[in-house]
């Protein structure tokens, strides 16, 4: 099935709100006080920088001439479901024809989602008990997602 112009959109736009329910997720979960302090550290240093992604896709509709609204709420509340939902959508969106300016953007900010993905998933392997494992969460991460990456 050949895509249509307005499919890049489309996708783009999904992603935003896709990319606007993780940032309010990971808002809530910063807020919350019943989880560990690895988590909410992670949830911190990342919840800006989805609405920095959210800003950045933003920006680029307009770029291109069309104004997205926040179209649906994405359903799952649960932090991994979330990170693997907006995977998706920034791989959807990467495989339909969108202009060199918006892959580029979109193939960063999916580079950091990955990072950030693998950072969750090293935090629940070691929430599961694998003690082993406790040096895998380093600072190095946070402090990627926060904006202070060397």
């Amino acid at each position: 099935m050949r895509a249509t112009q307005a499919d890049p959109i489309t996708r783009v736009v999904k992603l935003i709100d896709v990319v606007n329910h993780g940032a309010q997720l990971f808002a809530r979960t910063a807020a919350s006080t019943d989880i560990g302090a690895t988590l909410q550290r992670f949830a911190e240093a990342l919840h800006p920088k989805l609405e920095q992604f959210e800003f950045e896709l933003r920006r680029e509709l307009r770029r291109l001439g069309v104004e997205a609204a926040l179209t649906c709420q994405a359903s799952t509340a649960s932090l991994r479901p979330a990170c693997e939902m907006i995977l998706e959508s920034y791989r959807a969106a990467l495989v339909s024809n969108v202009t060199a300016h918006t892959r580029a953007m979109l193939s960063r900010q999916f580079a950091e989602m990955e990072l950030a993905y693998a950072e969750l998933a090293s935090i629940h392997h070691i929430a599961s008990g694998d003690s082993h494992t406790e040096n895998v969460v380093s600072a190095i991460h946070v402090d990627h997602f926060a904006g202070n990456s060397s």
